[in-house]
């Protein structure tokens, strides 16, 4: 099984669906599901989540890789907060 970081958006898209499908049953089981919900369930099965073009960036193995390093470094304690802009650029000089 591949790790979180190399799963693509199409990868979770499909393990979330999966999941779903594992707690709610298969709705071509005989589950008895609500209509509107069994047919959301069946469209995102065939269609998977489409990121708009701007956002992609954000999903990219490299940005999300400097994502986890920041919550790394947040919950480490490795931050400084300031408080205001003014005392920032006052340590950057």
């Amino acid at each position: 099984m591949s790790t979180l970081e190399d799963l693509t958006v199409d990868d979770l898209e499909h393990l979330i669906e999966q999941k779903m499908l594992e707690f709610f049953g298969d709705p071509d089981s005989g589950l008895v599901l609500r209509a509107e919900f069994r047919e959301e369930l069946q469209h995102r099965l065939k269609n998977p989540l489409l990121v708009d073009k701007s956002q992609a960036y954000f999903w990219t193995g490299e940005w999300q890789a400097g994502e986890r390093e920041a919550e790394t470094d947040i919950r480490s304690g490795r931050i400084r907060v300031y408080k205001s802009a003014k005392e920032l650029i006052k340590e950057l000089d």
